[in-house]
């Protein structure tokens, strides 16, 4: 049996850099967590669990030769789709299209010389959803990838908003999917959320302890309820993480909405 995995993430610096002042204002907790982890924070409690080095996977993530390789055979992994861990709809809109692009391009650089370990996953100007619907287009006829994936919302709203229709009909036209990534919930949800439970479970709930899985989850809730897969009918996505809990409140959701 073939193993595909489709969830495999590396880098782009200048996509990072461009974006930190937005993650900075929005998610601070997002880089503060890195640092606690590290023990780069003193809070007085020297028997909290140190269990997540940012640092390690920093220094992993840009590695797309041998090292990336070597792991994967060590682990039985036949073949990864590629796809960047920094969410290009933080970058200002003014270079969100040339940051993409040449993200894109090194991305497929690194895909041609492995194409049979390597596959990939487009990062879009979301801020810009024609040109974003452009650049889907040229990463997949041009590229080769294989669709894009979205960490997180594309902007204040999710993907039902009709602004980013042209993206969905892009994806729906070319027939090949969406993952849709969890990304750092809302500031308006995340205090009263998640915030006054101290550095690490602040952190870890509001991230990928629940808060992101949950923020995921909706989004793909809000595509199914505002009726976008009857509007594009090739609509294809990907929900990770057991589905961002959604098919266990399948049977919940189907009796509590009218299915009219």
């Amino acid at each position: 049996m073939k193993i595909i995995c489709v969830e495999e993430h590396t880098s782009d610096q200048d996509l990072l850099k461009a974006g930190q002042p937005k993650l900075m204002a929005e998610a601070k907790y997002f880089t503060e967590v890195g640092s606690y982890f590290n023990g780069n924070v003193d809070d007085g409690d020297d028997k909290l669990p140190q269990t997540i080095n940012f640092q390690t996977s920093t220094k992993l993530l840009p590695d797309l030769d041998g090292g990336r390789l070597a792991l994967m055979d060590e682990h039985g992994i036949d073949m990864q789709i590629l796809s960047y861990s920094n969410p290009s709809q933080n970058a200002p809109a003014d270079v969100q299209v040339q940051l993409t692009r040449q993200a894109n391009d090194r991305l497929a650089e690194a895909v041609r010389a492995n194409p049979s370990r390597f596959g990939g996953f487009a990062c879009l100007p979301w801020g810009q959803p024609e040109a974003a619907a452009e650049e889907l287009e040229r990463a997949v006829k041009e590229l080769g990838f294989v669709g894009t994936l979205l960490l997180g919302r594309p902007g204040d709203t999710f993907l039902d908003d009709a602004r980013y229709d042209p993206v969905l009909a892009k994806l729906n036209e070319l027939r090949v999917p969406i993952y849709l990534h969890p990304g750092y919930p809302l500031p308006q949800v995340q205090q009263p959320y998640y915030g006054g439970l101290g550095t690490e479970v602040t952190a870890r709930l509001s991230l990928f302890g629940w808060g992101w899985h949950n923020e995921a989850g909706v989004h793909l809730l809000r595509l199914l309820l505002s009726k976008k897969f009857d509007q594009f009918p090739n609509l294809q996505v990907i929900s990770g993480h057991w589905g961002e809990m959604v098919p266990f409140y399948l049977a919940r959701l189907d009796d509590s909405i009218p299915q009219r």
